[in-house]
This record gives C-alpha cells, sequence and structure tokens, in this order.
C-alpha cells in the first residue's frame, strides 16, 4: 500500500531568540491567533526549497525548521548558491537566513537514501522541545548522522544528537505533538521501543520512553490493509488531541476515522472523549478505501477544530470537503454534525490552519463554496469560486473570504503554519500570487486585512421597512412602537425591488431586483451606491451557467431575507415556504452555496423578517407582526406572539431589517422549555426523517408509547410519512449502575444515554425491539435521548428505561510487560557438560504465552549467540522452552539445551499475548564443565500433603504438611502464603502486603535424604496458595510448588446459586452480535456463569461450540462478571449469530462448584430472515449429496428419493428399500449453521433411475415453496 501524506498541522509553541550556539533559551508563547487576513504577497527573503515536497513547518521565535522530501535549498537573496539538505534545514524568519550549523545527515531504510526518491516520507513532522535548544524530528528516516535512530529523533540546533533521548518506531512517523509533558507520536508502525503498540503512542520528551498511561492504539483498518494515523492536532489549552486516519477503533472504543481524546491536563489516564460522528464512516472513491481524512486542526482557543480531506465528488458527503466542528463543552456525545462545511466538487484538501480571523485550507482543488458542481463531479458550479490551491474561509461560516492569491496546484499545498508575523505555506510547486517562491511562500501578516464579524443587534431597535417604493422606519423598544416615517437618505432610491436584507459592517447588505443580491453603506443620515455582489464576487459556473450571475441556487427565488449575527448566517424564504438558512462573509460578499432547513414550518406568509436578539420578528400577511423565540438561530415556530397590528399594516411591507436604536428596551420573556415529573419526556417532532432544521412542534408528554398506525402524531401539522421525533428526559441513577433502555420501533431507532449512543438501528423495518444498554454511570441524574424516524407505512414508537447493573466494561488494551526469573542455573554455577536444564518463573498481567531462552557465549566475541541449529553466530537467536500452564498470568518453564565446555550466560525473556516482551530480560552468567569438582547439582523435591490441593480447611487454625527428599540432604524448606484475592503475602508479623514473603517450618530429620515437614497457620476464611519450595545442603533449590486451597469453618456449601436473563427478553428478536446480560446470586459467592447458545431449528448440531461451529454435544462459554465472587452480581457476554431461532442456556456456578439446577432456558432470534436457503444435488456412486447455500445459516437439509419408473413402492427409506409413502430423509451438514454447506446422505441405491427432491431449511425456519427437483442415475 501505497504510505499516506499527512496534512501538515500547526508546529508551534516555543519562541527562541537566537541560535542555540547563543546559549539562550526563552518563554513559549501561546499560539499564533493572527487577528487579520495575512497579505497575498508573499515575502521575497525567505530561503527557497528547489525539489521535493514540505511536509512540516515549525516556528519557535524567530527560527522556522522545514522538513519534507526535498534534497536542496537556497537562501532567497538572488544568486545564492543551492545548498544540500537532506529533508529538514533550519532558518531565521527574520533575517531569512538559513542555519548553515543545522545540516543533521538523515538516510532512510536499506538502501540507505542520499537522493530524492519519489513518494519516499522523508522528514514528516517537528516540534521544537521545551528546552529552546532542540527539537524532535519524525518521519521515515532509519539512521541520523551514521547512528541508528528509528523514525524519531532528538536533534541539537547545530544538528547534533540529543544526548538522553532515544526511541525506536518500527514504520514510518506521520505526526508528532508534544503537550502536557508528552511527546505523542503517531503514524503506521506496530512497534514502539521493541513493544507492540499499534499506530500511536505517547513518549516521554527527555528519556523517549513508553508512557504506558496513555494506552490508546488505533485498530480495525478501513480497507484490508493495516491502519494508520494520518494527522492530529493538540488543542491549546492542553485539553484535546484530535486524531484522523485509516481507523475504525480507538482504545476500546468505536471511532471512524476521525477521533478527539480527552487528555486529562490535571493528571487523569487520557481516554476518548465522548465525542464522535458518523460522518467519517461513510465511503467515498474507491481509492480512498482507507482513509480519506487528511487534516485536523483545531483553532486557538479550544473551542473547535476544522477537519480537511480528499475523496473525490459523492454527492450529500463529506469528501474533498473542509468542515467545522464544535468540541466540549459546546459540542459532545455520538452521531454529531458539522457547524459549516465547504466542497471543491472533486479536488482534494490536505491541510488546514485555523487563525483567530481565517481558516487557511490548502490542497489543489481549483474551486470552493460547490457542492452542487456542473455537470455532476470534478467541475465549478453555481456559486463556486475560483481558489486555485489555498483559500482562506471564514471561521464563523466557512464562506469564502476574498482573499485570493492562487498557487500553482501541483500536488498541493501540504504545511501551513500561522506565526505572529507570517502564515507559512508549503507544497510542491514554484508560484504563488504569481511569485517565483519555490515550494516555500510566507505570507505577511503585516498590512493584512480584518475579517469582520457581525454586530448583535437586540432591543431597542429602529425597524426598518419597505412599503411601496419607500423605505420607512419606526422605533421599538419591545412593547411600544414610536412613529413611522420615510428614512430621509433613502429618499431618491427606488425601494420596490427590495426583498429583504440586513445591516452589518456599515453596509446594507438585500437581495433587490434582476435577481440578485447587494450592498451599499448604510447609516440614518446617509445611504451609498449599491453594489452588485451577485455579479462582482467571482461566482463561476463556466460549463453550464444554472443561475443569474452564477450566483448560488435559491439567490434569485428569495422573496424574504434577514440574517442572524449568532450564527453568521442569512435565513430566508423561497416559493415553496419553508426557512432555509445558509452561510454568508461580511467581508468578500459571498454567499454559502450550500443550503439548509431552517424550520419546517411554513413562512409563506411572512413579509419581512429581522432578528432581534434571540427573537426572529415576522411580518405576516394578516396584517400583523409577530415574534418567534430563537435562540442561537433555532426557530420555535409555536411560541409565535403577535407584537403589533396597528402601527402600519404589516401585510404591505415587502422587507423588514433593524438597526440600533435608543432608550430603555423591554425584553420579552423566554418560553419555559422544562417539563414535570408527570410529563417528563421533551418530545420534538420534525416534518423531515433527519431532524433537520429547528423542530415542528416541542412540548412535554407522560411516556413514550405511540402506534401511529398510517397516520401522525397528533396534533403536530406532521405529515404521515417522512417525519421525524426525539424525545429527551433525565432518569437518576444510583453510582456504578447502568441504564437500559428497550426501544420498539417502525422505522428507525437511536437512543443515547449522555451522548453516547447505545442502540443504533436507523434504517427502514416493521416493528422490533431493540435492547442497548450504557457502561457504568456516576451517581446522579443522567440524560436519556431517544431519535425516531418513520418513511412509508405503518409507525410506531415504544420506549422504557430501567436501572440495572453495569455490564463488564471491556478490557484495556494491553501495554503492560511481563516478568521473567531464571530459577537454574544459580549466578555462577558450574555445571556438567552434555544436557543443561534451565528452568524459571514467567508472569503477566494477563497472560504468558512463550518464553524465549538465548544462550551467549562469553567465550567468543564474534559469534556470540547459539543458533538454533547448534551453532553459534553473531546473531541473537533464542529457543522456546515448555511451559507448565501455556496461556495463564503466572507459569513455570524449562528447557534442556547441550552445550560444550565453557563460560556462557542464559538470557531469558517471557512474552505475552499480544506481544509484549519483558525488556529488562534476565541476564545470568554460568559455566560449564566436562568434569564438575564432584558438584551436587540435582535439585530436590518438596511436596504438600496437607491441606489437599483445591481442597477446602474447615478450620482457621490448621497445620500445613507435606515432604521433601534429596540424593544428598535436605537443609530446608520455605513456605510463603499468599491470598488469591488480593494477591498479598502473609508477613512474619501476621500481616499482609504486596512484598513476598516467606516462612520456615520445622523439618522432622534436617539434613537427611527424606523428611516431612509442618507449619501451623491460622488464617481466616478465604482464597489461599501456598508457594513452597525446597533448599538442599549444597545450595540446589527445586521448583516452586503453587498448591491453592480455600480456607472456611463454616458449615460445607451444598446451596446452589440462582441465575436470571435481563437481555434479550423471551422471544425477542435481536441483532447480531447479541449481548447477553443477567444476573446470579449466591449465599457464598458467584465464581463463574455458563451461556450455551441453543439451536432451536437443527435438533442434531443444536449446541455452539466453543470454536463457533455448531455440534451435538453441549457447550458453553464464560460470559464477563460484574462482580466475581460477590454474592450478587450482573454478567453479560457478546457471542456473533447468525439470523436464527436459538434458546440460551444460562447456569451460574458458585465458588463451592455449586451449580444452578434450574437454569433458565431463553427462546429468541436473531434478525429478521425471510429469505428461503437454496440447495443443489449432485452424484457421487451410491451417495446422494450437494451443496445448500442461504444469506445467513444453513441449518439442515431433508431429502425424498423416489425411484423412477412403474410400482405402488416408489420412495426410498435410509436403508435403502422401497415403500408407498414418502419418507423424509435427514442429511450430514459438513458446516452446519455456515452460509454454505456440504449436504451428504449416505444410501445403498440399486442400479436404475432416482428422483432426488431437496428441501434446505434455513436458521428461522425458512424453505423454498417447492424442493430442489433432481433426476439421478446410478450405474451397475
Amino acid at each position: 500500500m501505497k504510505s499516506p501524506s499527512r496534512a501538515t498541522k500547526i508546529v508551534g509553541a516555543l519562541a527562541l531568540a537566537l541560535v542555540a550556539s547563543a546559549g539562550l533559551a526563552v518563554t513559549p508563547p501561546a499560539q499564533a491567533a493572527q487577528n487579520v487576513v495575512v497579505t497575498q504577497l508573499p515575502d521575497q527573503t525567505h530561503p527557497r526549497v528547489l525539489n521535493g515536497r514540505i511536509y512540516a513547518i515549525a516556528t519557535a521565535g524567530d527560527l522556522v525548521a522545514v522538513g519534507g522530501t526535498f534534497t536542496a535549498v537556497r537562501n532567497g537573496a538572488g544568486g545564492s548558491p543551492d545548498q544540500a539538505r537532506q529533508w529538514i534545514f533550519l532558518y531565521n524568519k527574520a533575517t531569512g537566513k538559513i542555519v548553515e550549523s543545522f545540516n543533521p545527515t538523515l538516510r532512510g531504510p536499506a538502501p540507505s537514501t542520499t537522493g530524492l526518491v519519489a513518494d519516499q516520507p522523508g522528514v514528516e513532522a517537528i516540534e521544537f522541545a521545551p528546552d529552546g535548544k532542540s527539537m524532535y524530528v519524525a518521519g521515515w528516516f532509519t539512521s541520523v548522522n551514521g547512528q541508528s535512530r528509528q523514525r524519531v529523533v532528538r536533534l541539537n540546533l547545530d544538528g547534533s544528537l540529543t544526548a538522553g533521548f532515544s526511541a525506536s518506531v518500527n514504520n514510518t512517523v506521520n505526526d508528532l505533538e508534544l503537550t502536557g509533558g508528552r511527546l505523542i507520536v503517531g503514524g503506521e508502525f506496530s512497534k514502539v521501543n521493541q513493544q507492540p503498540v499499534e499506530r500511536l503512542v505517547s513518549l516521554d520528551p527527555q528519556t523517549g520512553a513508553t508512557q504506558s498511561d496513555f494506552n490508546l492504539p488505533l485498530s480495525d483498518s478501513r480497507d484490508e490493509f493495516a491502519p494508520y494515523l494520518q494527522d492530529m492536532d493538540a488543542s491549546p489549552d492542553g485539553n484535546w488531541l484530535a486524531i484522523a486516519g485509516n481507523f475504525q477503533t480507538v482504545g476500546t472504543v468505536a471511532r471512524n476515522q476521525v477521533a478527539l481524546i480527552d487528555l486529562k491536563p490535571g493528571g487523569g489516564t487520557p481516554r476518548v472523549a465522548n465525542w464522535s460522528t458518523d460522518a467519517y464512516s461513510v465511503d467515498c472513491a474507491d481509492v480512498y478505501d482507507d482513509s480519506w481524512v487528511r487534516s485536523v486542526n483545531i483553532s486557538p482557543d479550544s473551542s473547535y477544530m476544522v477537519v480537511a480531506g480528499t475523496g473525490a465528488y459523492v454527492p450529500n458527503t463529506l469528501c474533498d470537503s473542509a468542515a467545522r466542528w464544535e468540541l466540549p463543552p459546546t459540542q459532545s456525545g455520538d452521531h454529531l454534525s458539522p457547524t459549516w462545511k465547504t466542497l471543491t466538487g472533486g479536488d482534494t484538501f490536505w491541510t488546514a490552519e485555523v487563525t483567530e480571523s481565517a481558516v487557511y485550507v490548502g490542497g489543489h482543488q481549483r474551486w470552493v463554496n460547490n457542492p452542487r458542481p456542473s455537470p455532476g463531479g470534478d467541475s465549478d458550479g453555481p456559486g463556486s469560486v475560483e481558489r486555485d490551491g489555498i483559500v482562506a474561509l471564514d471561521p464563523l461560516t466557512g464562506a469564502p473570504l476574498s482573499w485570493n492569491p492562487g498557487r500553482d496546484r501541483g500536488r498541493g499545498a501540504e504545511a501551513i503554519t500561522a506565526t505572529d508575523d507570517f502564515l507559512l505555506v508549503g507544497s510542491d510547486t514554484e508560484f504563488f500570487a504569481g511569485q517565483l517562491r519555490q515550494r516555500l511562500a510566507p505570507l505577511p501578516v503585516a498590512g493584512g486585512l480584518a475579517n469582520p464579524q457581525p454586530t448583535a443587534i437586540d432591543l431597542p431597535v429602529t425597524l426598518n421597512y419597505v412599503t411601496g417604493s419607500q423605505l420607512r422606519s419606526v422605533a421599538f423598544n419591545g412593547t411600544s412602537f414610536g412613529s413611522t416615517s420615510q428614512v430621509p437618505a433613502s429618499t431618491g432610491i427606488d425601494w420596490s425591488a427590495f426583498r429583504g436584507g440586513f445591516v452589518q459592517d456599515g453596509k446594507l447588505h438585500y437581495f433587490g431586483a434582476s435577481q440578485a443580491f447587494y450592498s451599499r453603506p448604510f447609516s440614518a443620515s446617509s445611504i451609498g451606491s449599491e453594489t452588485n455582489l451577485s455579479a462582482t464576487v467571482g461566482y463561476v459556473d463556466y460549463s453550464a451557467n444554472l443561475t443569474p450571475y452564477d450566483q448560488p441556487y435559491g439567490v434569485a427565488e428569495t422573496n424574504v431575507a434577514t440574517y442572524n449575527p449568532t450564527n453568521g448566517q442569512i435565513y430566508y424564504v423561497k416559493s415553496d415556504g419553508k426557512l432555509m438558512k445558509r452561510g454568508y462573509s461580511l467581508e468578500s460578499g459571498i454567499i454559502d452555496a450550500g443550503e439548509q432547513v431552517a424550520s419546517g414550518r411554513s413562512f409563506a406568509n411572512a413579509r419581512g423578517l429581522a432578528f432581534i436578539g434571540d427573537w426572529l420578528y415576522a411580518a405576516w400577511s394578516n396584517g400583523g407582526l409577530y415574534r418567534f423565540y430563537a435562540p442561537g438561530g433555532e426557530v420555535d415556530f409555536d411560541s409565535n406572539a403577535l407584537v403589533d397590528s396597528s402601527t402600519t399594516n404589516w401585510s404591505q411591507v415587502k422587507g423588514l431589517f433593524a438597526t440600533p436604536g435608543t432608550g430603555a428596551a423591554v425584553q420579552p420573556t423566554e418560553p419555559d422549555y422544562s417539563c414535570s415529573t408527570s410529563l417528563p419526556w421533551r418530545a420534538k417532532y420534525w416534518s423531515n426523517q433527519d431532524l433537520d432544521g429547528a423542530p415542528d412542534k416541542m412540548r412535554c408528554e407522560a411516556d413514550v408509547n405511540y402506534n401511529y398506525g398510517s397516520g401522525a402524531p397528533s396534533d403536530t401539522n406532521l405529515p404521515s410519512n417522512n417525519f421525524s421525533a426525539s424525545w429527551t428526559r433525565s432518569v437518576s441513577v444510583a453510582a456504578g449502575k447502568a441504564l437500559q433502555v428497550t426501544a420498539t420501533a417502525d422505522d428507525g431507532v437511536r437512543v443515547y444515554v449522555d451522548g453516547v449512543r447505545i442502540i443504533n438501528d436507523w434504517v427502514d423495518s416493521s416493528a422490533r425491539t431493540r435492547t442497548g444498554t450504557s457502561g457504568a454511570l456516576s451517581g446522579g441524574d443522567h440524560t436519556v435521548r431517544v431519535e425516531f424516524y418513520e418513511n412509508s407505512g405503518g409507525a410506531q414508537i415504544q420506549v422504557s428505561t430501567a436501572v440495572v447493573d453495569a455490564p463488564a466494561a471491556p478490557p484495556e488494551p494491553d501495554n503492560v510487560a511481563p516478568d521473567t526469573g531464571v530459577s537454574a542455573p544459580q549466578l555462577d554455577d558450574v555445571v556438567a557438560s552434555g544436557p543443561v536444564t534451565f528452568t524459571g518463573t514467567a508472569s503477566d498481567n494477563r497472560a504468558i504465552t512463550s518464553v524465549r531462552v538465548a544462550i551467549y557465549n562469553r567465550d567468543d566475541a564474534a559469534n556470540r549467540w547459539l543458533q538454533p541449529n547448534g551453532t553459534w553466530g553473531p546473531g541473537y537467536a533464542y529457543r522456546s522452552p515448555a511451559l507448565a500452564d501455556p496461556g495463564v498470568a503466572s507459569t513455570t518453564w524449562s528447557i534442556d539445551i547441550t552445550l560444550p565446555e565453557g563460560n556462557f550466560a542464559v538470557d531469558a525473556v517471557a512474552v505475552d499475548g499480544v506481544g509484549n516482551a519483558d525488556l529488562s530480560s534476565v541476564f545470568r552468567k554460568f559455566s560449564v564443565d566436562d568434569n564438575p569438582a564432584q558438584a551436587d547439582t540435582q535439585a530436590p523435591v518438596v511436596a504438600v500433603t496437607s491441606p489437599a490441593k483445591r481442597d477446602t480447611v474447615r478450620s482457621t487454625s490448621f497445620t500445613a504438611t507435606g515432604t521433601s527428599g534429596d540424593n544428598v540432604g535436605v537443609d530446608s524448606v520455605r513456605v510463603a502464603v499468599r491470598n488469591r484475592t488480593t494477591g498479598d503475602w502473609l508477613q512474619d508479623n501476621g500481616s499482609w502486603a504486596p512484598g513476598f514473603a516467606s516462612r520456615t517450618p520445622a523439618l522432622a530429620s534436617p539434613g537427611s535424604t527424606s523428611t516431612t515437614w509442618s507449619l501451623p497457620l491460622t488464617l481466616a476464611t478465604g482464597s489461599y496458595a501456598l508457594d513452597v519450595r525446597a533448599t538442599d545442603t549444597s545450595g540446589n533449590q527445586s521448583p516452586s510448588t503453587y498448591h491453592p486451597f480455600e480456607v472456611d469453618a463454616s458449615a460445607p456449601d451444598n446451596q446452589a446459586p440462582s441465575t436470571t436473563v435481563t437481555s434479550p427478553a423471551k422471544n425477542a428478536t435481536v441483532g447480531s452480535p447479541v449481548t447477553f446480560t443477567g444476573t446470579s446470586t449466591d449465599n457464598k459467592g458467584v465464581s463463574q456463569m455458563r451461556v450455551a447458545i441453543y439451536n432451536r431449528v437443527d435438533s442434531t448440531n443444536k449446541w455452539l461450540q466453543a470454536n463457533g461451529t455448531w455440534g451435538s454435544s453441549y457447550a458453553f462459554r464464560s460470559a464477563t462478571l460484574a462482580n466475581p465472587g460477590a454474592t450478587s452480581t450482573g454478567w453479560s457476554i457478546s457471542i456473533s449469530l447468525p439470523d436464527g431461532l436459538y434458546g440460551l442456556d444460562a447456569k451460574a456456578v458458585d465458588t463451592s462448584d455449586n451449580k444452578d439446577p434450574s437454569s433458565p432456558f431463553v427462546p429468541f432470534q436473531v434478525g429478521n430472515d425471510q429469505s428461503a436457503p437454496v440447495a443443489k444435488v449432485a452424484k457421487r456412486s451410491a451417495q446422494v449429496s450437494g451443496v445448500a447455500s442461504d444469506d445467513s445459516s444453513v441449518r439442515k437439509v431433508q431429502v425424498e428419493v423416489k425411484k423412477a419408473g412403474k410400482g405402488k413402492r416408489k420412495w426410498v427409506t435410509r436403508k435403502g428399500r422401497l415403500r408407498r409413502k414418502a419418507t423424509t430423509l435427514s442429511t450430514t451438514l459438513a458446516a452446519p449453521g455456515a452460509r454454505t454447506s456440504r449436504w451428504a446422505l449416505g444410501l445403498d441405491l440399486k442400479p436404475g433411475k432416482y428422483v432426488v427432491y431437496v428441501t434446505p431449511v434455513d436458521g428461522t425456519r425458512n424453505s423454498p415453496a417447492k424442493p430442489v427437483r433432481k433426476r439421478i442415475k446410478i450405474r451397475g
């Protein structure tokens, strides 16, 4: 797979007054905000990059570090000589001069790369270090200055390696972020510092060591190749890390292409934030199956981010777009939508840089503001404007600003960084704004222009309105009006074509004559000449010219309009009466070409509109002036109230706009949207399927239990089809509990708890029930939100909530390395030549899967390591010993290795189930001698006789006893007691602590070859283990004997546990994977929950086996217990099942191994499969066989065989005899439950012709209307 090129992030942070040789470092400044739009003409003094591409630009004070794929640069002054720089250089932006002393030698993977190679990543990311004297560099390289440095390095400002920092990454690094004491690294790697780490890791900035508390690997690629991180950005306040790339899971949380990480700057463990969107889960063009997001960048105030990408033109998606997303606390939860988006119509955006005044987006785009290109992609369209390779967008609305320097497009601008005095743009082309500026364009802040932002209009105001051809005005304080009069400065101007507008930035922006949009200077005393913005802002639609002036759709058709200063959007009404909205730039006069529904209710009778404070005022066709509550621009139609009907005949108004007034204001009373305990659900209804725009109706409701049939919700003005609704309420939950929501819906339903989606079935369907459960919640009120849509036909929605035990949280990814111990030989032991027995221990937080044992030759400096074939060589090699208990958390190991006489060392490394290796491996020296001096090397043996292994001791005071033997003599036995519940060890003083401690029992015959031992113990009721080891008189030690047992002074526990199942409900229909939940109780404690799945269709292969196949024997899986060992615990397990009819057999087991004899059996159905399977018949000798297939699962194949010809007895029995009546014969399936399975029926058929009738049956008992009929012939 081709390596992805990252959309270069903002790097910025620390200021440097002078290069390191001056020895000065200064306090880092805040992220550059830039309160103006930079100038269009690039500075000519900065260096030129003569080949390749720029991927990274980092700044610190006057220093600029540039990284990419280039190999040659020069100073900007004419006649300057070329200078060789491999992938990175440093310059001073105050002087424009390259720093000559900084010239590190970077080389790529073997074969060593010194020249320019197409598509090589080179340097991908740079961050200046907090010390002000060094920088972090990352990318594709594997050596720096002739020393191995795997893809991440820290360099001093003279190009030398920084001492003390060392990190190793096994594949390309695409980005770096330095924030909050972390150096966060992302890319295509799978190992960091020799340990498995998937694509995202946090390193110690001083040492390069892995920070294990940052445990958020990226997994689940969107295509068949490995996942990777493409780009990331940390918020300036240190709270958030935005990431993008080819992944569908971050840590254990589902996130597609884009995710937000809560960095917990107060000291907590970083976690995936409660913030997600489905917008990036869709597919764009096939070539972008992996990832089509290229850049994420967070605003200087940390309140929002902009995501930019590629993907080709795909209507109604974010392919080839830049979009703004609000960050918490403004926006949180799942299924979020962008604040705005701009589309290119078919070209790539590579990177974005957010400043206070503009969002700069680079790529190889030709147009922006192009959601509907003509004739359907990769061309301009109504409302599009030309912005070759770079664009400045209004941060509030996403509408293009007038800034348009243009650049050679090439592959694109892939690095943009803002400083206090420049916007630095890096690319792969040579011309910017028509000037020769090879690949690096520094655009000065000095001389830049302001981007005016909206000014709120609130009471008191002057209401300006048009009647006939006059512009009139009247003072209004919220309740009373002054006298109406003609606006003095408006005389001599024909206002008859006025269609609505607004005053901002000293101008009246308005829809007027000739189907156009205009602006003109405006004040109460002076009105300037108008400018036709439709004709002058630069709209292009050369290929089709579908609208007047090539302006956006809807401008010509607008009847009334206004502007909301809160969100910077124009609200307008066309002939269909819908209230629509779209973004607008006050600076450029460009209208967003996209249209959004603002309200589904009809505004066809509006004659003028004006936003004043949180209210929308409307002149209406009945002669009245009304106001609607509209906080944030969300218009509540049902809140409308008549304000005036006598000041003027408002039905004759042809447009309305407000300007600031004087005097005291009387503010309207806001509606009360709170709901009572008897009507706890806050309901909202929309006349579309997407909950789009302001709701048509809002009210409080008692519950959500509706069967609308073929009609619509009552008293909502909704259509009977194509509507949507939401219901929201608070539910009180005890700490540690969970909320479970059950929803029955026709058609789609989504359910959220505190914004986290727990049910997602947003598809057309007949009525079916879905259940979702939240994770463990904090104590207090939590918000449940239900979303529902109806397409056509019948409609219903029923919702219930319950507080339940929380399901077990999924285990965190394992990034903890195991520990290794070597028991024999001991340090400096001398052992006999021949087979040498090596033994040891290995332990892990989860499971040990292997141990690597390597033998090091201390006598041969050239051939240090024992190879697998028994020879010696320079390369490290190892062998794998046998594990006593593979796959458990603690085990012993042993291996025999034949060695000659000499001096050696054993190197032992334990490895766990995910590949974490013990990097602090044991390295123990020993020697081998052909004739060791009568050394006793035989270890003693030791055993425990009482208590018996896994027995229960019925007294808290007892004596542990055992035996020990040796070929020479037993010197001592040591006994350690471990609490298996807490993991603590019994100390000498009778207390318990994590540190290992042991006691020495009395020996009956010390020094003899055979002896017994005994140790009195007093232990409370609990689960324990004895760790016993013997030492002989020569110092040899036996392996540890691990001996578990229980102490319980109470009577034996004969009481069986009980089991209940909470999900799925009896006879419920669920989706796959199926989450089974319930509770188990016992008088002592629950130790296991066994879950077996029974197939109700196939009586032969009726039990789901551990390997996922189906068989005749009972088999179970162990569910996860919320509180193992407790007397009451919740349990849960998820199992993937094909569509079919099943039964759940659930059986609890207590800590005394009692099993629930009355295990509940819950029938349920997976899916709603109504498609019948198909079958084919083959003939092989006397065996009837074939293949059956289904869209979900084949459960059985039934066969009837009829002999051709005359005679009354034609139907074949299983033994091959003939009878008069048809006999249904069951077959044997090769793969029961699979989508496709071979089937066979062994028959002793005599030669002749037969007709075979085959009926396949799937998991939901679907079968074809008629059996498959096949003629066969058996030859003699």
